[in-house]
C-alpha cells in the first residue's frame, strides 16, 4: 500500500501522515484545535488546515508544519485526493497516511493518533476510526462527555473504552477522526463533502475500542426526557407541543402494553424499554442517562407544554448562552374537573424541571426533583418566564382509570422500612405520605425532619406541613408547638400568622382568627401554595363565621377577583348576598367568557340555583353570550320550572334548539306530568317552539282531570298557544271533552268548544250527553250556539238544537 523506500524518513508508527484539520464552524475555536493535534502528530507530519477563519496565532502557527488553505467547501474530496497525489507534501514521496480531523473533536493526550494511525501503517486495516460519543463503541458509556466536558472526563471515558477492548470491523467511517492509507482515500466515492460521507467501497475498516476521541458534532442543545406507561391517548398530543424546542426526545419505558412504545418511536422518539421499581426517581435518572444534550427537559405524558408568542428563540439563545445556572424554574398549572371541561388552577406550581444533563440527577421516590449530583455545589436556579406546563393527571377520570392514588401510596410506603437519615429525605417522604391521605405518618416525618434541623429552609417548610398535617387529622389542638418553633425561624412569622388563623378556623374561634388574618398583605408561600387569594378567603369565612355577611361579601369579592375558580369563596359570596347583587354584576363582568365552561365545572359542587344565578348575572351583564347560553343549558334541567322557561326562550331566540332544557323535561321521571305538561305549556309562548307541542299533547293525555283543566284554564287566560295542544291531548274521554268544552266556553271560545263537543260524540254520544245533562247551564248555551252555527251534526248530544 506505501511507496516506501528504506531511505525515507518516517515515524515512530511507519509513515508519516498529513493530518487534514476540516474547519468549517467560525464558532469553533482553530487554536486550540491545531495545539492538540500538534502535541499528538509525529515529527515529520504535516498539518494541513482548510479554513476560512484568520490563521490560529502564536505557537499553532508553526509554519514549517502547519499550512492554512482556504476550506475547498463542496471540493472537499477533490482537494483530499489533490493531496494524496502531491508529490511534495512528504519528504520522502511515499503514499501518506491521511489523518482527517473534524472541527467537533474534542481528542485529548498523545495516545489517540498514534494508536490510531498505527493498523494502517502496517496494513493491518484500510482505514481506522475511534470510539466517540458520536458514533459510540459498546463499551463507551451512555453518558459519554458532551460539548463543556472537561479535560479529566474524556481522560477518564477514554480509559473505559481501552477496557472494552477488542476492535471490530464496521461498514463506514464515522465520528470526528479517522485514519485512511492512500489508496482507501483514491476509492472513496467522490461525493462526500465531510468525513461520514466517504463512501470507502469494499475497504477493511476498523474501529478500535481503545481509542475515545471526544466530539462536539450532532450534540444536541435540548433534550426531552420522560418516563410513561400505557400512554397512547396521551402520547401524541404531548410530543407534538415539544417539537418546537426538542433536538432529542429519551423515553423510559416501565412495562407498557397498549401500543406506546411503538407510536412513540414512529414519532422519533428514542425508548429504553425497562421496568417499574415503585421509584420515580431512579426511572427518571434511566432516561437522563440515555439523552445527549446539555440541558434536559423533564415532562410527563399527561402534560403539555406552552409556550409564548416568540419565546423559542429567546429560549434557545439563553442555552447557547451557557448562563452560570443549573436549573430552570417554570411554573405548572394542574387542570382540575372532569376530561370534558377542564378547569386550569388559577395558582400555579413552580417546578424545576429544566436543567443542565451532566450537572443534575433526580432524587425521591415520589415528588421528585433534579438537585445536584453528589460532589457538586448546591444547584443554583432560576425562574424561566415565557414556558409553563398543563398537567392533566388529576382529572377525575385519569385518577379513576390509572388508580395513581393507590400506585402513589405504593411509591410512598416503599421507602418506610428504614428510618430517613437527613430532613430532606424525611420531609420529601413525608409530603409524598400527605398526597396520599396518610396524615399521621407524614406528620412523624415533618416532625423528624424538624427536629433534625440541617437546613432551615427544610426546618420552616417541615413546621409548616406538620402544623397542615394536624389540622387535616383534626388535631388543631396540638398545633401550638409547632407554630411557635416556626415563629422564631427567619421568614417564618408570616406563616405562622397564617396557620394560627386557621388554628382558629378549625376551633371555631372566630374572633381569635379573625385577629390573626387581618392585617397580612402580600402572603406568598412557596413551601404551602397559600397566596394573597388565600388570605381573603380565610377572611371571607372568618367574617362569615362572625355573621358580618357585608364584610364577608366584600372578601368573598376580593377573593375570586383574583382566582374566579375558588369554590368556598363563591359559597360565601352566594350565602351572603342577595340575587341580582351588585356583587353579582361585578364578578359577571370579571369573567371572561373563555373561563365560562371551566368555571362551571369547577362549581359544580354547589347548589343549582346558586350556579343558575352566576350564570343570570353573566347573561344580564353580555346579553346573547354564547357561552353562556351553552353552559346554562347544562344547568337548567335542575332548576326550577320557570327558570327552565327563561333558560329555554333564551336559548330559541339564538337557534339554539337542540340545548333547550324542555325537550329534556318532557321525559323526566324525577317531576311530576303536571309539572312537565306545566313547563312545556310555558315554554310554548317562547318564539319558535312549536317542537314542544306533541310531547305537551302526550303529557295533557296523561293528566288527572282537574290538572287538565288547571292546566288548559291557565293557558286561556295568558292567551298561550298551548291551549291547542292540551286540547288535542286532553280530549281523550267524552268526561274530559265535556270539561274541556266548558273552559273554553268560559273564556269565550264558544266555536271551538263546539268541535270539542262533535269530538265528544264520536267517542260515545250516549256518555258525552249524560255529562252534557250535569251542567244544564252549559248545555243551554252550547245549544244556543249551535243553532246559530248551524250544527246539525251535534244532534245526538243536543236534540234541542236541531
Amino acid at each position: 500500500m506505501s511507496r516506501h523506500t528504506g531511505g525515507s524518513p518516517t515515524s515512530a508508527t511507519g509513515p508519516a501522515a498529513v493530518i487534514v484539520i476540516d474547519h468549517r464552524h467560525p464558532a469553533v475555536a482553530l487554536t486550540g484545535l491545531v495545539e492538540q493535534v500538534l502535541a499528538a502528530a509525529e515529527r515529520n507530519d504535516r498539518i494541513v488546515v482548510w479554513s476560512d477563519a484568520p490563521a490560529p496565532a502564536g505557537p499553532a502557527r508553526r509554519a514549517e508544519r502547519v499550512h492554512i488553505r482556504p476550506h475547498p467547501g463542496a471540493a472537499w474530496h477533490d482537494a483530499l485526493l489533490e493531496l494524496v497525489r502531491s508529490d511534495d507534501t512528504l519528504p520522502s514521496g511515499d503514499d501518506p497516511l491521511v489523518c482527517i480531523v473534524d472541527d467537533a473533536a474534542r481528542p485529548s493526550g498523545s495516545r489517540w493518533l498514534r494508536e490510531l494511525r498505527h493498523p494502517v501503517a502496517r496494513g493491518e486495516a484500510d482505514a481506522t476510526a475511534p470510539a466517540s460519543n458520536a458514533a459510540a463503541h459498546p463499551g463507551c458509556p451512555p453518558w459519554a462527555p458532551d460539548a463543556d466536558a472537561t479535560v479529566a472526563e474524556i481522560r477518564d471515558t477514554a480509559t473505559r473504552c481501552r477496557n472494552a477492548g477488542a476492535t471490530r470491523s464496521i461498514p463506514s467511517l464515522h465520528g470526528p477522526v479517522a485514519c485512511l492509507n492512500a489508496d482507501a482515500v483514491r476509492r472513496s466515492g467522490p461525493g462526500a463533502t465531510r468525513l461520514a460521507e466517504l463512501d470507502l467501497g469494499p475497504a477493511n475498516v476498523l474501529e478500535l475500542g481503545r481509542v475515545y476521541v471526544h466530539s462536539t458534532a450532532d450534540i444536541p442543545r435540548l433534550s426531552v426526557c420522560m418516563i410513561m406507561k400505557d400512554e397512547a391517548a396521551d402520547l401524541a398530543d404531548c410530543l407534538a407541543t415539544l417539537r418546537p424546542v426538542a433536538d432529542e426526545i429519551v423515553i423510559y419505558d416501565t412495562g407498557s402494553t397498549d401500543g406506546s412504545v411503538e407510536l412513540a418511536r414512529s414519532l422519533g422518539a428514542t425508548v429504553i424499554e425497562g421496568e417499574w421499581r415503585n421509584d420515580f426517581g431512579w426511572a427518571r435518572n434511566q432516561a437522563l442517562a440515555a439523552a445527549r444534550g446539555t440541558w434536559v427537559l423533564s415532562i410527563d405524558a399527561d402534560e403539555r407544554l406552552e409556550l409564548d408568542h416568540g419565546v423559542i428563540p429567546e429560549l434557545q439563545g439563553l442555552l447557547d448562552d451557557d448562563p452560570p445556572i443549573d436549573r430552570f424554574v417554570i411554573d405548572l398549572f394542574d387542570l382540575q374537573g372532569s376530561v370534558h371541561a377542564p378547569v386550569r388552577s388559577a395558582a400555579a406550581v413552580p417546578m424545576a424541571r429544566l436543567f443542565r444533563r451532566r450537572r443534575c440527577r433526580w432524587v425521591g421516590a415520589l415528588h421528585e426533583q433534579p438537585d445536584a449530583r453528589p460532589g457538586l455545589p448546591p444547584a443554583r436556579s432560576i425562574n424561566l418566564p415565557g414556558l409553563r406546563f398543563l398537567h392533566r393527571g388529576y382529572l377525575d377520570e385519569i385518577i379513576r382509570d390509572k388508580g395513581k392514588w393507590a400506585r402513589n401510596l405504593a411509591v410512598a410506603t416503599a421507602g418506610l422500612d428504614r428510618v430517613p437519615t437527613s430532613d430532606k429525605e424525611c420531609f420529601d417522604l413525608g409530603r409524598s405520605l400527605r398526597s396520599v391521605g396518610e396524615e399521621a405518618r407524614a406528620f412523624a416525618l415533618f416532625e423528624r425532619a424538624a427536629d433534625l434541623g440541617q437546613n432551615v429552609t427544610i426546618t420552616r417548610g417541615a413546621l409548616e406541613f406538620a402544623v397542615l398535617s394536624l389540622l387535616e387529622s383534626g388535631q388543631a389542638g396540638e398545633a401550638q408547638p409547632y407554630l411557635d418553633r416556626l415563629r422564631a425561624l427567619d421568614g417564618g412569622q408570616g406563616p405562622a400568622r397564617y396557620l394560627q388563623g386557621w388554628v382558629h378556623v378549625h376551633q371555631r374561634a372566630w374572633t381569635e382568627a379573625l385577629a390573626c388574618f387581618e392585617g397580612i398583605t402580600g402572603y406568598d408561600d412557596n413551601f404551602t401554595g397559600f397566596r394573597a387569594e388565600s388570605v381573603t378567603l380565610a377572611l371571607a369565612l372568618t367574617y362569615h363565621g362572625l355573621g358580618r355577611r357585608a364584610e364577608a361579601v366584600r372578601a368573598a369579592l376580593d377573593t375570586l377577583l383574583r382566582n374566579d375558580q375558588a369554590l368556598e369563596a363563591w359559597a360565601v359570596l352566594f350565602e351572603c348576598s342577595e340575587a341580582g347583587a351588585e356583587t353579582d354584576a361585578e364578578i359577571a363582568a370579571s369573567i371572561a367568557p373563555a373561563r365560562l365552561v371551566p368555571l362551571a365545572a369547577r362549581l359544580g359542587g354547589l347548589a343549582p340555583s346558586l350556579r343558575d344565578r352566576l350564570f343570570e348575572a353573566v347573561w344580564q351583564v353580555r346579553p346573547g353570550d354564547r357561552v353562556a347560553l351553552a353552559v346554562a343549558s347544562q344547568i337548567a334541567p335542575s332548576l326550577r320550572i320557570e327558570r327552565q322557561v327563561a333558560w329555554s326562550g333564551r336559548l330559541r331566540a339564538f337557534g339554539l334548539h337542540d340545548l333547550c332544557p324542555l325537550r329534556k323535561l318532557a321525559d323526566d321521571g324525577t317531576r311530576t306530568v303536571a309539572e312537565r305538561a306545566a313547563a312545556l305549556a310555558a315554554g310554548l309562548a317562547n318564539a319558535g317552539s312549536e317542537d314542544l307541542e306533541a310531547p305537551l299533547e302526550r303529557l295533557a293525555g296523561l293528566l288527572l282531570d282537574d290538572e287538565l283543566v288547571a292546566l288548559l284554564d291557565d293557558s286561556l287566560g295568558a292567551g298561550s298557544p298551548a291551549a291547542g295542544a292540551i286540547v288535542v291531548g286532553g280530549a281523550t274521554t267524552p268526561g274530559r271533552c265535556v270539561a274541556i268544552v266548558a273552559t273554553l266556553h268560559a273564556h269565550g271560545f264558544t266555536t271551538e268548544a263546539l268541535a270539542v263537543l262533535a269530538h265528544g260524540a264520536e267517542l260515545d254520544s250516549a256518555e258525552t250527553r249524560r255529562c252534557l245533562d250535569a251542567a244544564p247551564a252549559l248545555r243551554l248555551a252550547l245549544q244556543s250556539a249551535a243553532r246559530r252555527d248551524g250544527r246539525e251534526d251535534l244532534g245526538a248530544v243536543l236534540p234541542d238544537a236541531a
